[in-house]
């Protein structure tokens, strides 16, 4: 185990590692950042955020992906803590990585289906 762990973070450049941190953990909050004003102006508003469980339990060759996760799950419970006064609920939900890749990839297959619809339509109307 402690093997293959150190193979990977041996294998993985250490700048990469802040590359990491921020597709994983900074991302999600840049998101909640830009809808939080609006929610407070509101005072209202759900936040779920979709993270890995390697973040909540120890999993093998995911030593990155567990740290951020953690730092997401972490993140959850302090943001549910400081925006309750404005009646704003955060969540996390944690998946394992293979129901992540799933979402990701029929989300990302819509988004492409939508988007050869819409050059479609854009190409019609601007040869018309």
């Amino acid at each position: 185990m402690l093997v293959s762990l150190w193979t990977i973070l041996k294998k993985t450049d250490p700048v990469s590692y802040i590359l990491v941190a921020k597709a994983n953990l900074l991302c999600r909050l840049y998101c909640v950042r830009a809808v939080l004003d609006h929610m407070v102006e509101r005072r209202m508003g759900k936040i779920i955020i979709i993270t890995t469980d390697a973040g909540r339990w120890p999993t093998p060759v995911e030593a990155l992906a567990g740290a951020t996760g953690a730092g997401i799950v972490m993140a959850t419970k302090v943001l549910a803590q400081e925006l309750a006064r404005w009646q704003i609920r955060v969540n996390t939900i944690s998946l394992p990585q293979l129901k992540i890749r799933q979402a990701l990839s029929t989300s990302f297959k819509v988004h492409l289906r939508w988007r050869m619809y819409l050059r479609r339509v854009w190409q019609n109307n601007l040869f018309r």
